[in-house]
């Protein structure tokens, strides 16, 4: 999606010597095409500087920083949460579309309609969400259609750009709330115009849609897992409005719908498949419409920036995640429904051999197996009416605890189900705390990570451990304190288990009244 876009060189380190920063190969412009007006750092200054890029637990404790990203070898040692800013890749895209005026104040220039204004600091605060802030809502930097292609949709919609830089605010200062006041103004904007643009006969759906996505998830992001109700209404309200736009989307019949409008689907699937928890479900339209059920066939196999491959992964995973807050809620459950869609998860197929997104496609069909065993099947596994287990042999493991003389049926039954469901998560973790730190498909490893997590019994302290350390990481990546809380809540997860207490994360997340939205 960027293949158009022209590309300059970024150093990664702040500091380069001048002779190599400043040289004519590196300032040489395309003379077909208008640079950034982005202001660049001076090359006249050849002192040498003292690196930002230090994280902040080393500078508060004023010891030297490696700064290897997005964890500092120090923060690793000390098992400490590790906050440095964001690295610019080595090599970013460039787009024409900025132009600077007279007055030194840029425009986006995309349509005669677009001409507002932008100032100093939000061109400031533009390129950091182009180039840094963007990076968390995709799984390839190079083909992130939140980054510099954001620019090129949004023309007509500058509430987009409004709600970028109010992510990218808050992104700036790790979601801080003390530091969130040009992150509201910024939304306020973006909540003003986009309800212009809403009441227009004429919009651009596609832009609409995903503007209020972008501004629902920073409600999540910016009130942190603790919500107030207050907070969780405006999340929930741009929730539903999000599922009346694709609504509309899916009105165009599906030659006609563009790539941009299949982007937007696959987002909403994702946005789905992270809130379908957080949100009761007398309060959700139903998923398993024929219009919806079209377009995840549509998506197939094709790669979506956001899900890889695993279009219908999630969307298997949005209505279970639906289903399992309704048992939760009120204990009512449809083992005719739960056999169907044990069925279907293990017989999906990833359509990718890319490792990293293969692993990531197999963590979400674990996620949603191990949402339907614990919150669904472990209460009632001696029932006489649960459905026979499905899972593959080879996923057993032998655990002489579960061995008895002669166990019951039911005894049989239940350690057959806890062996599945403990050898499932330590596949989980074991796989996805593989793939390395600095990976981008490591930034989207919180939902199945947290699911895997909630079920390592107290022998598993290794692998407990590389789940706090992988939190951490995630955290220092997209600085979303849910990152975070999803520590706490593993914590006393494990800390009951251990005493012989046995709870879903989903059901100890709904009695503490907590939202954690990982995605």
């Amino acid at each position: 999606m960027v293949s158009r876009f022209k590309v300059r060189f970024a150093p990664v380190a702040s500091v380069e010597p001048a002779s190599q920063s400043c040289s004519a190969e590196s300032r040489q412009e395309n003379p077909m095409t208008t640079p950034l007006s982005f202001p660049q750092s001076s090359c006249d200054d050849t002192r040498k500087h003292r690196s930002r890029l230090s994280c902040r637990e080393c500078r508060r404790r004023r010891v030297k920083c490696d700064e290897t990203f997005p964890v500092c070898l120090r923060c690793q040692r000390r098992g400490d949460v590790c906050e440095s800013q964001t690295r610019s890749r080595l090599w970013q895209p460039e787009t024409p579309w900025l132009k600077t005026r007279k007055d030194n104040t840029s425009i986006i220039s995309l349509s005669e309609a677009s001409t507002e204004p932008i100032s100093q600091l939000d061109q400031k605060l533009l390129r950091y969400w182009l180039e840094k802030a963007s990076q968390i809502m995709a799984l390839d930097p190079d083909n992130n259609p939140f980054s510099f292609p954001l620019l090129e949709g949004s023309g007509q919609i500058p509430a987009m750009i409004h709600a970028a830089q109010s992510i990218g605010s808050a992104h700036q200062a790790f979601f801080d709330k003390s530091k969130l006041n040009k992150c509201l103004e910024e939304r306020a904007l973006a909540l003003r115009l986009i309800r212009q643009e809403l009441e227009q006969t004429k919009k651009d759906l596609t832009a609409c849609f995903l503007t209020v996505f972008l501004l629902g998830l920073s409600y999540f992001w910016t009130a942190g897992p603790f919500i107030d109700m207050e907070c969780l209404r405006q999340a929930q309200a741009h929730f539903v409005g999000g599922r009346q736009l694709i609504e509309f989307i899916l009105l165009i019949p599906a030659e006609e719908r563009t790539e941009q409008m299949h982007f937007a689907i696959g987002a909403y699937l994702y946005w789905e498949m992270a809130c379908c928890f957080l949100i009761e479900p007398d309060q959700q339209q139903p998923l398993n419409t024929a219009q919806i059920f079209s377009a995840v066939q549509e998506l197939g196999d094709k790669y979506h920036p956001i899900l890889g491959y695993s279009a219908e992964m999630a969307y298997l995973n949005a209505y279970i995640g639906r289903y399992c807050r309704t048992v939760v809620d009120t204990g009512v459950r449809d083992t005719v429904l739960e056999a169907t869609l044990e069925e279907q998860l293990l017989a999906w197929e990833p359509s990718n051999n890319t490792p990293e997104l293969s692993h990531l496609s197999e963590a979400y069909r674990s996620h949603g197996l191990l949402n339907l065993y614990a919150v669904c099947y472990r209460s009632h596994a001696s029932s006489q009416d649960s459905p026979t287990l499905g899972f593959p042999t080879e996923w057993l493991e032998f655990d002489p605890e579960f061995v008895s003389l002669e166990p019951t049926a039911e005894e049989s039954i239940e350690r057959e189900l806890e062996a599945q469901i403990h050898s499932i998560a330590l596949q989980t973790v074991t796989t996805l705390t593989q793939v390395p730190d600095s990976h981008p498909c490591t930034n989207l490893q919180g939902i199945p990570l947290l699911t895997a997590g909630s079920e390592l019994a107290a022998e598993d302290a290794v692998e407990r451990d590389l789940v706090r350390k992988r939190f951490r990481a995630i955290y220092s990546l997209n600085h979303l304190p849910a990152n975070l809380a999803a520590i706490q809540l593993l914590e006393e997860i494990w800390s009951l288990r251990d005493i012989g207490i046995v709870v879903s994360w989903l059901s100890l997340m709904v009695e503490h009244n907590w939202h954690i939205m990982l995605g």
